[in-house]
């Protein structure tokens, strides 16, 4: 049983590396669904991403440790 409507535009490797917008991606270093070394195989073909790690944060770093995450957003809308 898959979804009940095909996605129109999958995402796939191929697409990542199109994209032309500067790409924060932020990981929890405990985050069990979306694991940091996931995260860094998904940013690789990215043009220009960074990637940056919430220490002692799972899945949901953005409420476990929100200072930290609403500081890596900030510093990045700076630089671009």
């Amino acid at each position: 049983h898959g979804p009940a409507q095909l996605l129109q535009n999958p995402m796939t490797y191929a697409r990542l590396a199109t994209m032309g917008v500067p790409t924060l991606i932020i990981s929890g270093g405990a985050d069990l669904l979306s694991p940091p070394a996931l995260m860094r195989l998904l940013s690789a073909p990215v043009p220009g991403s960074q990637i940056v790690t919430v220490p002692d944060a799972g899945h949901a770093a953005f409420w476990g440790r929100p200072e930290v995450w609403n500081g890596l957003e900030l510093e990045f809308l700076r630089q671009h």
